[in-house]
């Protein structure tokens, strides 16, 4: 009774809490905008977030518009803080009414089908008429059996066996008011085995991480110090001290920073036991530290030099320009301008790749160079130079091939995938990158792709290329004009394999494997060898494969269906676990019915309406926590890796929640 009564009172506005609060003067904001005290159908529209027309009408006629060009302002308000403050029954009543156009009291087939097509278009699918038909009969069906309309019982009584479906569309009618992109992140509590998997898994890895942090961080302030002492008790002044304690932190950083780019020694590193101890996944990462920091101590040190100069009244000019030390020293630091500049997010990742590409070239002349600035760099940079002196030559003759395109497939989405022939003896394992060169459209550019075959399949490699930059947009203009209807061969040349950190799946006894848009690549071909392994009867580790896949829209799932398909077809479900979403689609008050149309259509038919796929496509974000959890209780925390490729926000998230899990997390640079 006491809840019936605080409900009642929060209806009638009495009493609100600080959230209602926060929901309203969110409300009010939006519709004060431009001062007036009236709002169009389009502005609604507007506010709803709603891409739909026939959706945002619906809207505007259920909040008094019908046959008006404007409703006032402050009733709407009324009208919308009445419906979120409303129970759930209101919420529903809400929902029917946006169905039933003519107001009659029953959902006709005529009404549902705008709704299935206004919904189908604001998510973007696009299924044939007799799906949709389908989908109506479907509904239908299980709504009203043999009826012909559906009443509002009869609606309430077909969204409750669908609770998920149910709880989204009425929490998308306050959402659609509020702004609210979607409910918080199930957090849950931690439990004492949560805690314990936490510990056991997580804290190692993290203190470890630290603890290598800790230690660089504690060498180069050895370095510093000792030799700033060093100088001080020969009688240097504090610039000196200062620039020599730099300069010896710049030879400890200039040795280290090739390290990171030996992809070879860190591939055959990855398949020995040291590979628990050296961060090879991480080494992108740590080069970028290492350059930062290179950069910081070159700019101090090149500050004290010249404070020295201009406290003891040298003559500047001559110091820097006249003498050996001094002219390498203003080349050195030029260099490291340029690559610096050119290797911020913006550039490297926008249209500037090709400047950050010719600037790194530099490094070159910046150990050449730096050389012969500071004798003392011989001790530290002749091992790292000839060991990556070393690693070039690997690179020029024993991973260096050349090939030709044998078939080019545009793919929706603005992808296109390359078949080339595999060259004899060429072996990798699934998840390896190579790096790949198209003389056609640049004779110096190699960018690296996945390799999307499998190791078992032996008479071709074949890559995904995604058209985002203008290297990729160049190979898709290149390809659509030269091989369409063509039997010409183009050549490419390429470097590798090279390991990543999806290969340690095979070591793992149970595994998630995430894939974002593009980023499903790696998983293409792991996928693949683990169905030939299986097939084969290949004793494997591997026991159980959670696979999810999530993409913008529709059609990009067709970059992978017949794989999948395959997968599927062999109804290895003790293996495999496919989870597919289409994250620009939603379950909201449009698009409720049509979710649970599909899911009955899949239960019938086996096949999902959207990617013509057995397992059913869900709409949205997944809820990581959630989903982790329940794989926890199946398998247990220890016995599980994740493994993921994708958008770094997105990264993030799953790292959050596989650390909360005690899950393994690998990534691969995205």
């Amino acid at each position: 009774m006491a809840t019936d009564r605080t409900a009642e009172r929060r209806k009638n506005r009495k009493e609100l809490s600080a959230e209602d609060e926060r929901y309203l003067a969110h409300i009010r904001g939006l519709l004060d905008r431009d001062g007036s005290q009236r709002i169009t159908s389009g502005e609604l529209k507007k506010l709803l977030r709603v891409g739909d027309g026939y959706v945002a009408s619906r809207v505007f006629s259920l909040f008094g518009g019908n046959g008006k060009r404007s409703l006032d302002k402050n009733e709407t308000l009324g009208k919308i803080v009445s419906l979120i403050l409303g129970e759930e029954e209101a919420k529903l009543r809400f929902l029917f009414d946006l169905h039933d156009q003519n107001g009659d009291g029953y959902i006709g087939r005529a009404e549902l089908k705008r709704m299935l097509d206004a919904s189908l278009r604001q998510n973007e699918i696009a299924i044939s008429t007799t799906e949709k038909a389908d989908l109506l009969r479907v509904i239908f069906k299980k709504a009203a059996g043999s009826g012909r309309r559906i009443d509002f019982t009869s609606f309430k009584r077909l969204l409750r066996a669908y609770p998920e479906v149910q709880a989204e569309t009425i929490r998308s009618v306050t959402a659609w008011f509020t702004g609210e992109e979607g409910l918080p992140a199930e957090r849950g509590r931690l439990h004492f085995g949560a805690l314990v998997r936490i510990f056991v898994t997580t804290v190692p890895s993290f203190v470890y991480k630290w603890l290598l942090l800790a230690l660089y961080i504690a060498l180069n302030a050895y370095l510093f110090w000792m030799t700033a002492e060093r100088f001080a008790a020969g009688g240097a002044n504090i610039y000196l001290q200062i620039a020599h304690g730099a300069a010896a932190c710049i030879n400890l950083n200039g040795a280290l920073i090739l390290v990171p780019m030996m992809r070879s020694l860190l591939g055959r590193l990855r398949r020995t036991p040291f590979a628990r101890v050296v961060p090879a996944d991480h080494h992108i990462e740590i080069h970028k530290l290492l350059g930062e920091v290179m950069f910081g101590f070159a700019l101090l040190h090149t500050g004290a030099h010249l404070m020295n100069y201009e406290t003891s009244r040298m003559d500047i000019a001559r110091q820097l320009f006249h003498t050996s030390i001094g002219l390498t020293g203003v080349i050195l630091l030029g260099i490291f301008v340029l690559i610096w500049v050119f290797a911020r997010k913006g550039i490297r990742r926008g249209k500037g790749f090709e400047l950050f590409y010719l600037s790194h070239l530099l490094y070159i002349g910046w150990f050449a160079f730096m050389l012969v600035h500071a004798k003392s760099f011989w001790l530290w940079g002749i091992w790292s130079i000839a060991g990556f002196a070393i690693e070039l030559i690997v690179k020029r003759f024993v991973k260096r091939h050349i090939s030709f395109v044998e078939k080019a497939s545009p793919l929706p989405g603005g992808t296109i995938e390359l078949r080339f022939h595999r060259p004899t003896g060429f072996t990798f394992q699934p998840g390896d990158y190579l790096y790949l060169r198209i003389p056609r459209v640049s004779r110096m550019e190699t960018h690296p792709f996945t390799i999307s075959s499998t190791p078992e399949e032996m008479e071709y490699l074949s890559v995904h290329i995604r058209t985002l930059g203008n290297w990729t947009k160049a190979v898709s203009r290149l390809f659509s004009d030269e091989l369409k209807g063509s039997e010409r061969r183009i050549p490419v040349m390429f470097v590798g394999p090279y390991g990543t950190p999806s290969n340690r799946i095979f070591k793992a006894k149970h595994a998630i494997l995430i894939g974002a848009g593009i980023g499903v690549t790696p998983f293409a071909s792991i996928l693949r060898s683990i169905l030939h392994r299986r097939l084969a009867k290949e004793p494997m580790k591997l026991e159980r494969v959670h696979f999810f896949w999530l993409n913008r829209g529709q059609r990009s799932f067709e970059w992978f269906a017949d794989l999948l398909s395959d997968l599927e077809a062999r109804k290895l479900r003790d293996l495999f676990d496919i989870n597919i979403y289409m994250t620009n689609a939603e379950v909201n008050a449009a698009s409720g019915l049509v979710k649970i149309g599909m899911e009955l259509i899949q239960r019938q038919t086996r096949r999902d309406v959207t990617t013509g796929l057995q397992s059913v496509t869900h709409f949205g974000r997944p809820n990581w926590g959630k989903l982790f959890e329940e794989i926890s209780r199946e398998h247990g925390a220890r016995s599980v890796a994740v493994f993921f490729c994708g958008p770094y926000p997105l990264a993030a998230a799953v790292h959050r929640a596989a650390r909360r899990s005690g899950f393994a997390f690998r990534k691969e640079n995205f």
